[in-house]
């Protein structure tokens, strides 16, 4: 196959004749138009001198000799027309004379500098390019065309900021030794077809800095270089090219090319774009994008040296394999290559022609021998390139007709049929190994044990079915041994491949479910004065952790056992008689049935005597007095009115600044059930309000639970101050100011599927910083939900607004 970038054939033609003279004439280097398959054949006589001159545009050039000269000393010029593309100081067959140029200047070029030094045969230097403004030019197509006798050429003070066009630039100068583009501007250059074609003496090429964004042509680009042995191409940016026919087409010195950053994804053709590079050993093409290409034909034919590639990633869809080009040869020749990685998307009709390979051929895989045993093509399976398990295809013609088989993972790389020997089933497993705590009853029941398996594999394959899930005791850990585990912690070991495979644990904590529903009978007088949040403070439910709110719903029923609207509450004393309130909660964290109770509200025709109430004491803020006198204040039998701030009653509140517990909403000193010191924001002691009180000189009080689960004083009852700069809410109820929590538990905290804190997803270390899009109220309590959707608590013992 003849190529040439001009699709130009070139036709060596040489006639002998003697003349009476002795003079000796020949013919060479005559060019045919492939089109119109005419070759023009032109005659010249060497040893001969011509005298020539002209005016290019205002600016004199002359050849004497050998040599042109383009304008004179202390002259200026500036060219305003443009070449189209003509070389302007060719008449005459002068182009057979010119050895050297000479230029005189400055000169500032026209636009359009196509063509401008084109078809100098015998030109072996052009001196003075210095002189030569390009600032203005936008065209250099073939400016440097066909100069096949050039050695050197200093273009590197060229202006190429307004170019766009450098087509045929360099091309065919088949003596250029030495050529220094590394300070070319190439940011508004689209096409760099066959720039550099058959430059046959270049051995070294810098284009490291080539700005290729807007090149959309780099068809032939680097054709037949077989001289250079190094090429630079890492920075190129393809992501607008489309014509990458022939690119690295010949570049037979060429050991290695690195095109993994390559952008083909507006590729359409890729016809011999590394066809014949004889001697590249290896070639990172994975990350090709070809869904576009249409034309593959001989894109690796003839790479002597090529021993693997991997061409997984080739969606051959819009090339049609069945015309006579698309795909054909496209591995012609490559004896050596024994290694292919291929996708699903991969054509086969292109393996058609792979070289053949017998029992004892030869090649390699790095320093790695790979040696045939037979003619046939092998999965590499879980094995290795030199040890293959997977399916052997016996033949070449097997391997293209079969596969992949049924079965067989895509992508797969194949390797040459050689000695191969069983091996052990190779298995991984990957856990999220975090601890896990679970309520006793239907959550532990309802766990999946397997939900903490990240991945299980056999051989590369992840299948967690594999895997076996054991206690301590090696019992096999089922949905009705879950369910019958009592509060404790657990290790469970999870291996995936028996003796052979591998292990690892986890730690599974069971919890005691505390969800607890509690309610208090009323007695009410005649007409006395009653509301629905009379009613709730005879109402206490908590969910499965013993402390935090649990939301319930509740009924009425009159002493007839008739529904009772909850609307007409504070009528409900208007009437004697017995009122039965059926109360039934959420169902709590743990997953267990809802809560169910009820209480009585008693409404009778007795009113009570006042009682005489004692002499009140200041208050003093949650401190207490500091001396044991005896003056006391009743506690008002109303509900008091509630400031704002005040914590709603079933909520949960702590302790900022060191407090004690009264037996009375009247503080005094005789009276403290506990001391609570002023303890770190994570250790800050916690109570449940279920009721309110006031002194007699107007302090708020709140009627408590203690909950501190750990503590000795845990389950006492009594009272504590509301001033807020001794206690406050301790669920937030105000997003952060950036939208941004960091968690201070020691122990992390979780974020979970559901606001009610259900369906457990992931663990957050202490420090981590979470960004939350909202405040989310459940029951009495809030929650931050994470941009991901996720939930987390909004308990400032657990978490705090900001980043720390």
């Amino acid at each position: 196959m003849i190529k040439n970038n001009r699709y130009w054939l070139y036709v060596a033609m040489a006639a002998l004749s003697f003349s009476a003279a002795s003079t000796f004439t020949y013919s060479a280097k005559a060019q045919a138009d492939i089109g119109s398959q005419t070759p023009i054949i032109k005659s010249y006589q060497t040893g001969s001198t011509a005298t020539s001159s002209g005016d290019w545009d205002g600016c004199p050039w002359k050849v004497v000799g050998d040599t042109l000269t383009i304008g004179e000393t202390g002259g200026k010029y500036n060219i305003t027309t443009g070449t189209g593309g003509d070389n302007p100081f060719i008449k005459d067959d002068l182009e057979k004379t010119i050895t050297h140029i000479k230029i005189q200047g400055p000169i500032t070029l026209p636009s359009d500098s196509s063509g401008l030094f084109a078809g100098l045969e015998h030109a072996v230097d052009i001196i003075g390019l210095d002189d030569m403004n390009t600032s203005r030019v936008t065209d250099m197509d073939q400016m440097f065309v066909n100069d096949l006798a050039l050695t050197n050429l200093d273009v590197s003070k060229f202006d190429t900021s307004q170019v766009t066009n450098m087509w045929g630039m360099f091309e065919n100068d088949e003596a250029l030794a030495n050529l220094d583009v590394s300070k070319f501007d190439t940011s508004q250059v689209t096409s760099m077809d066959s720039m550099f074609c058959n430059d046959n003496a270049l051995t070294k090429l810098d284009i490291s800095n080539f700005d290729t964004s807007k090149v959309r042509n780099m068809n032939q680009m680097f054709l037949n270089d077989n001289a250079l042995t190094k090429l630079d191409i890492s920075n190129f940016n393809t992501s607008q090219v489309r014509d990458m026919e022939y690119m690295f087409s010949g570049e037979e010195a060429l050991t290695e090319l690195d095109v993994s950053n390559f952008d083909t994804s507006q590729a359409t053709r890729m016809w011999d774009m590394f066809e014949n590079d004889k001697a590249l050993t290896k070639l990172d093409i994975p990350n090709f994008d070809t869904s576009k290409v249409t034309d593959m034909r001989y894109m690796f034919a003839s790479d002597k040296a090529l021993t693997k590639l991997d061409v997984s990633n080739f969606d051959m869809s819009k090339v049609d394999a069945t015309s006579a080009f698309g795909l054909s040869g496209m591995f012609a020749g490559d004896s050596l290559l024994c290694q292919l990685k291929l996708g699903n998307k991969f054509d086969n009709s292109a393996l058609e022609t792979l070289p053949g390979h017998q029992v004892g051929y030869k090649s390699f895989d790095g320093n790695i021998p790979i040696i045939a045993t037979g003619p046939g093509w092998q999965a590499v399976g879980n094995g290795t390139v030199d040890n293959p398990q997977g399916h052997l295809y016996a033949s070449t013609g097997d391997f293209i007709r079969d596969r992949p088989i049924q079965g067989e993972p895509q992508p797969e790389t194949y390797v040459w049929q050689q000695k191969s020997t069983p091996i052990k089933d190779k298995y991984t497993l990957d856990l999220n190994e975090n601890p896990v705590s679970l309520y006793q009853g239907n959550q532990a029941k309802n766990w999946v044990p397997t939900s903490v398996i990240n991945s299980a594999t056999k051989n590369g394959a992840n299948d967690k079915s594999n895997v076996t899930i054991t206690d301590s005791d090696g019992n096999p850990v089922t949905k009705d041994t879950m369910a019958a585990l009592k509060p404790g912690t657990y290790q469970l070991t999870y291996n995936n491949g028996g003796k052979d495979g591998t292990s690892k644990t986890l730690d599974l904590t069971i919890l005691l479910d505390q969800a607890k529903l509690d309610t208090t009978d009323i007695n009410l007088y005649l007409n006395q004065a009653f509301s629905e949040n009379d009613l709730k403070q005879k109402i206490s439910a908590v969910n499965s952790d013993g402390h935090t709110p649990l939301g319930y719903n509740f009924t009425i029923k009159d002493p007839d056992d008739k529904e009772f609207a909850v609307d007409n509450i504070g009528k409900i004393s208007s009437e004697k008689g017995k009122y039965t309130v059926e109360v039934t909660t959420q169902k709590p964290t743990s997953g267990n049935a809802a809560l169910q109770g009820k209480l009585i509200i008693n409404v009778t025709g007795a009113t009570p005597n006042p009682q005489p109430g004692p002499t009140p004491v200041p208050n003093n803020n949650g401190g207490g007095s500091n001396n044991d006198n005896h003056t006391t204040t009743t506690e008002k039998p109303a509900t008091p009115t509630l400031p704002n701030y005040a914590a709603v009653k079933g909520s949960a509140v702590y302790a900022t600044k060191k407090i004690y517990l009264y037996k009375h909403g009247n503080f005094k000193k005789s009276q403290r059930i506990a001391t609570y010191p002023k303890q770190k924001r994570i250790n800050r002691p916690m109570f449940v309000v279920t009721g309110y009180a006031r002194s007699k000189g107007g302090a708020l009080r709140y009627k408590v639970r203690d909950v501190n689960h750990h503590s000795k004083t845990d389950g006492k009852k009594g009272y504590i101050t509301a001033n807020r700069k001794y206690v406050v809410n301790v669920y937030y109820k105000t997003m952060p100011k950036h939208k941004r929590i960091t968690v201070i538990n020691p122990k992390g905290v979780y974020s979970y599927k559901t606001r009610s804190l259900i369906g457990q997803t992931k663990h957050f270390k202490k420090g981590t910083h979470l960004r939350v899009k909202k405040l989310v109220k459940h029951n009495l309590t809030t929650r931050y939900q994470l941009t991901n959707g996720k939930y987390v608590t909004a308990n400032k013992k657990l978490i705090i607004q900001g980043s720390y």
